[in-house]
């Protein structure tokens, strides 16, 4: 009878005689971490652009700006905190249990691709952020600075992706690998998110939005994960049917 929990799926979902590459796990792993890598940040990054070329001199712009935002000041040196963030998201990798654990690695690169898909449609609509005039660059942190800029234009913004991917993530850890693990990736969280205000990267409102996105989606895709850490591959309880 065919199993109905993530954790009952055999490692080799494939017949192992099979000649295609994706037939070995650890290729299947390489192929899609770096497949889904390079897809998410370039259809963030295009999407970004043709949104900045639409709208641009769009008279219908959307400003999402509270009274909360002009109160908090604009903080270059947060910038560094900010590109942690593509060191945080690919941490997962290093994890024993994303190589012993198949389905647990597909569940995650599953978890990042609904991220992306649920924000897409908002990111087609016309919303801007309106950020300050940067000096001229003197130091480290003033180059960074003027790179997230040119690189990313303000459009895809709500909600962000900085906080629902690093939410997602420390829910994974704290399921996963226990609540010290969990407690230092929520703790990282929180400083990326608000390092996205800080440099004035993102509007309050967007962060609700992606904690929410974030966290829907970790229920969504592991729903049915025990709740213990270790319990990963063959350890994991097969239940009587």
């Amino acid at each position: 009878m065919k199993p109905d929990r993530a954790w009952q799926r055999p490692l080799l979902s494939r017949d192992p005689s099979s000649l295609s590459p994706l037939a070995n796990p650890l290729v299947e792993r390489t192929v899609v971490a770096v497949a889904l890598a390079v897809t998410l940040s370039l259809s963030f990054h295009g999407l970004a652009w043709w949104n900045a070329h639409r709208w641009a001199d769009h008279p219908e712009r959307w400003n999402l700006a509270l009274p909360i935002d002009s109160s908090i000041t604009f903080s270059p040196v947060w910038v560094w905190v900010y590109l942690s963030y593509f060191l945080v998201c690919a941490s997962p990798i290093f994890c024993r249990e994303m190589w012993k654990d198949l389905p647990l690695f597909r569940d995650t690169a599953w978890g990042y691709s609904l991220q992306f898909g649920l924000a897409l449609p908002c990111f087609l609509l016309p919303f801007q952020m309106i950020r300050p005039e940067l000096g001229p660059v003197s130091d480290w942190t003033g180059l960074a600075m003027s790179w997230v800029y040119r690189l990313d234009p303000g459009y895809n913004i709500f909600p962000s992706l900085h906080v629902s991917n690093t939410v997602f993530l420390a829910c994974w850890m704290w399921r996963l690998r226990g609540w010290r693990a969990g407690t230092t990736y929520w703790v990282i969280a929180a400083l990326i998110t608000w390092s996205t205000l800080a440099v004035k990267q993102h509007y309050f409102i967007d962060l609700p939005a992606g904690l929410l996105l974030g966290v829907c989606c970790f229920r969504w895709c592991f729903r049915k994960l025990p709740t213990q850490p270790g319990l990963t591959g063959a350890s994991r309880p097969v239940e009587p049917r």
